[in-house]
């Protein structure tokens, strides 16, 4: 296919894409606790800091050296679609349009 390395992955907890600008995920693998208002590595399990179970999925996006972190509460699609991964990713990417240029 050339250089043309832009792609895309799924699977029931997570969904992204990638290219050679912009890598967007959501998923569990980024947690925002509610309670303490951090930021933990795994939204599957208790808040590192406060060690609570309050803990959200988030959108990640990385461009332009910039990581952008969106919890799921942010992102305004309303209750009971946070493992509405697929939902989630694009609503992030949309946001991600809506609010930064991502090149010059």
């Amino acid at each position: 296919m050339g250089k043309f390395k832009a792609d895309v992955y799924t699977a029931s907890d997570y969904a992204g894409i990638y290219s050679s600008n912009l890598d967007c995920y959501y998923g569990y693998e980024r947690g925002y606790c509610k309670v303490c208002k951090t930021y933990n590595d795994n939204a599957d399990s208790d808040c590192a800091d406060c060690g609570l179970s309050d803990v959200e999925w988030c959108f990640v996006a990385k461009f332009n050296d910039k990581e952008i972190v969106i919890p799921y509460s942010k992102l305004g699609l309303g209750d009971n679609k946070m493992l509405d991964v697929n939902r989630c990713l694009l609503k992030g990417i949309a946001w991600i349009f809506e609010k930064y240029k991502l090149t010059e």
